[in-house]
């Protein structure tokens, strides 16, 4: 009995002493009660969301990093190498990087074929344009991201116009108006300059009815002012593999591809001037020409006998 009564006892003590700490907290808590328990929930959402961040973000980002570097170092990446980049790692830095150089291989491939392949040529363009509209939109991308995606969907535009150039005008001008600190500036603005001439709206009319491109790259328009084997096409490198860019960064100085003048060779640009710029056939039959004797004429020359009534405008060389 003793045993029991003091443990009672002791029941009774502490529930006085629990009763005597709740009389007197209960003033403050009613008064801050309320205010405690928020800023309580407030500290552990702020851990909690910085701990969910640590686990998934980072290590996100560092493996889309490492996996982007790894595409980038393939010697033959395709768009795909990048394209996955961009679907296993979405929202990060890493990703915009890999959308847009998935957007300037598909462009790549598209003007390497756009006389070989006009269909293949297409369908890479229209992918080349959906990545580098993609890649504007994501709010990972930076301005050096960004400007390149511009210029690659202004190139991309262009090269499948049929006529109207106003869609990749639009964005060479928001180059000039938005990144004129930017090495794009000047290229950009050569491309306003030499779309806006009346000769390249005919040349790129007539290319988009064309359906098939000539096996033999002399049976192209006599008149065009392209040289065999060459493409209107031509740019500046987009810095894929072998260009020499360093991974996850964006050119700097004058981009790769470049002539000797800093011009792109771009549609308007790509064409001969003339008294320049002999064919390797030319070349070969004046050197096989003996002293005093008269060479014989070039297979570009005979190609002039041929009707020109689906010719290509003749493009005059930028300056």
């Amino acid at each position: 009995m003793k045993a029991e009564e003091r443990h009672r006892l002791h029941e009774n003590e502490l529930q006085r002493l629990t009763e005597h700490a709740r009389e007197r907290s209960r003033p403050f808590v009613e008064r801050y009660g309320t205010t405690l328990l928020l800023a309580l929930a407030a500290v552990l959402i702020v851990i909690a969301a910085v701990v969910w961040w640590w686990k998934s973000s980072g290590a996100s980002r560092e493996a889309g990093w490492d996996e982007l570097s790894a595409a980038f170092r393939k010697p033959n990446a395709t768009a795909v190498d990048f394209a996955n980049v961009a679907e296993l790692h979405p929202d990060t830095t890493a990703a915009a990087w890999a959308k847009l150089y998935e957007g300037e291989a598909h462009l790549s491939s598209g003007i390497e074929s756009v006389f070989t392949d006009k269909e293949g040529a297409v369908r890479d363009l229209t992918d080349a344009r959906a990545a580098f509209e993609a890649t504007l939109e994501s709010e990972k991308a930076g301005p050096p991201v960004k400007v390149r995606a511009l210029y690659g969907l202004g190139r991309t535009l262009e090269t499948l116009s049929d006529g109207d150039l106003q869609p990749a005008l639009d964005q060479y001008e928001r180059i000039v108006a938005d990144y004129g600190d930017t090495v794009y500036e000047k290229l950009a603005q050569e491309r306003i300059d030499a779309l806006k001439s009346s000769d390249a709206k005919s040349f790129y009319a007539w290319f988009s009815k064309q359906e098939s491109a000539p096996k033999d790259p002399l049976s192209r328009p006599s008149d065009s002012g392209l040289l065999p084997g060459s493409s209107p096409f031509g740019g500046p490198d987009f810095g894929l593999p072998g260009s020499g860019l360093p991974t996850g960064q964006p050119p700097s100085g004058q981009p790769t591809g470049e002539t000797a003048t800093g011009t792109p060779q771009t549609p308007v640009e790509a064409v001969r001037p003339q008294g320049t710029a002999t064919t390797p056939a030319a070349e070969s039959a004046e050197s096989s020409t003996p002293d005093g004797a008269e060479p014989a004429p070039s297979s570009e020359a005979d190609a002039t006998s041929e009707s020109d009534e689906d010719a290509a405008p003749t493009l005059p060389p930028q300056e």
